[in-house]
């Protein structure tokens, strides 16, 4: 007879090896990822939490210790791809057919080939053996499919090589999966769980469910795991896990994410990776709670160390980046798969510092994700020239802005120098320099207009609500 505080006690050893594996990785993610936002522990435990919530609103809590210890370990391993070094993802021999096998789509599998395309030499297919890395990108290479590509080898790198980053960066999901299959039933090994669980397939299962965070990949629908625990199966949802996970990871715009970092070291993450400078300035979520039904996101847009920032500018970069690009990117999606399995993404709310407003999100996030994509087609500069941007205020308008209000020359010339950057570039830089963003946010206002007058009018509302 199986009793029942045996599983329990068994999920809170498998855990433990878990946020033990994951505590390894995290600390490394910080060489290979300075600049980056933080994907440390901070990330994955308010993934948990965000997840174990969102299924809470959504009347959907896990059904028993070995779901649970399912969810809690594909929630803290999900980004350990994050932090490998070139001579172990190489080892690890992940090729682009793992990749075609989940990404079964034909427009999803394209969009995957062009994400790829500037980093193609750093696969067999393209590099040929002895070859140098800049010789490989001078000649080029035609990759028609994601099996052609080979497999990863980049063993000659350092982890610090901009190509070898952004692979990383690029194919973390997939590497993650293939470090939990390879790591995890080490770790269930030395522990002596071994016995209690098949270790590979529990590893299996988790690695499956962590690759899942990636958008490129379809969620599958009618996906059962069986993991033997005490000599019992029980059934694991992996779409649903997968879902909850894409979604949860989404979700986490918190200052968890940044806070630790940026007292002090701003003007570094600008001059050092100004192309990140959005993705620090932005997160200003500071609790996610579940109630009645609903999840709420509750907002603070009082940051400590700033002295010169608008509130309002703070909300409108987290509607029109964090809602737009980051969410809209995955919250919709993740909803029609659950609604397809019967389940109904809860009501998800935006809530102001003070509580007196409240916004759903349902009701914007699409036209967060127009503008977006409209400041995306209308770059302020590209190669470093000032590019036609119809009617909206000019490159050079915004780059007088920065200077009037104290912005560094050197910074601003990196700005103009980025790839295609955008007013919410713009407004991440003075954010994070703490200069007065007042002038910057009515530029962008002048922008939205230019797109449509009405989702313009309703981003003006929703900033002085929500920034109040």
């Amino acid at each position: 007879m199986i009793r029942t505080w045996e599983v329990s006690n068994w999920r809170r050893e498998v855990v433990k090896a878990c946020r033990r594996i994951g505590t390894q990785r995290t600390h490394s993610v910080g060489a290979v990822f300075p600049f980056y936002a933080l994907h440390g522990w901070e990330h994955p435990e308010k993934v948990a939490e965000i997840g174990n919530k969102l299924m809470e609103a959504a009347g959907r809590p896990l059904k028993h210790d070995v779901q649970s210890a399912v969810w809690e370990c594909s929630a803290y391993l999900h980004d350990v791809g994050m932090g490998v070094f070139p001579r172990d993802l190489t080892e690890l021999q992940l090729h682009g057919g793992e990749l075609a096998e989940y990404i079964k789509d034909r427009r999803k599998r394209e969009k995957m080939l062009r994400k790829l395309k500037s980093v193609y030499c750093l696969f067999t297919g393209c590099r040929k053996p002895g070859e140098a890395l800049d010789q490989c990108v001078q000649r080029g290479c035609v990759v028609k499919d994601l099996p052609d590509l080979g497999v990863v080898n980049v063993s000659d790198l350092s982890h610090l090589n901009a190509k070898y980053i952004e692979l990383v960066r690029k194919l973390h999901p997939w590497i993650s999966k293939k470090l939990i299959e390879r790591d995890l039933p080490k770790e269930l090994d030395e522990r002596r769980l071994m016995y209690y669980v098949d270790g590979r397939i529990f590893a299996e299962v988790v690695g499956r469910i962590a690759s899942l965070h990636a958008r490129e990949t379809e969620l599958p629908v009618g996906e059962t795991a069986r993991v033997r625990v005490y000599g019992r199966s029980y059934d694991v949802d992996i779409g649903l896990l997968g879902a909850i996970l894409r979604a949860s990871d989404a979700l986490d715009s918190t200052v968890a994410r940044t806070r630790p970092m940026l007292e002090g070291h701003r003007h570094d993450i600008v001059a050092k990776q100004i192309d990140q400078a959005k993705h620090w300035a932005f997160k200003i979520i500071n609790d996610v709670e579940a109630e009645g039904g609903k999840l709420i996101l509750r907002l603070e847009t009082v940051e400590p160390g700033y002295n010169n920032v608008d509130p309002e500018s703070l909300v409108l970069g987290f509607l029109l980046f964090e809602v737009g690009d980051n969410m809209a990117g995955d919250i919709p999606e993740v909803a029609d798969y659950l609604k397809s399995r019967g389940v109904l993404m809860p009501d998800i709310r935006i809530a102001s510092e003070s509580g007196g407003a409240e916004v759903g999100l349902w009701g914007i996030i699409h036209h967060m994700e127009a503008v977006y994509e409209a400041m995306n087609r209308r770059p302020l500069y590209s190669g470093g020239k000032p590019q036609f941007r119809g009617g909206a205020p000019s490159g050079e308008r915004y780059m007088e802005e920065l200077m009037r209000v104290g912005v560094e020359e050197g910074i601003v010339e990196m700005l103009k120098n980025m790839e295609n950057p955008t007013p919410l570039d713009v407004l991440a830089v003075a954010v994070l320099e703490d200069k007065n963003t007042s002038g910057i946010v009515d530029l962008i206002m002048q922008e939205l207009r230019t797109y449509n007058r009405e989702i313009a009018d309703e981003v003006g509302r929703l900033v002085k609500e929500l920034g109040g």
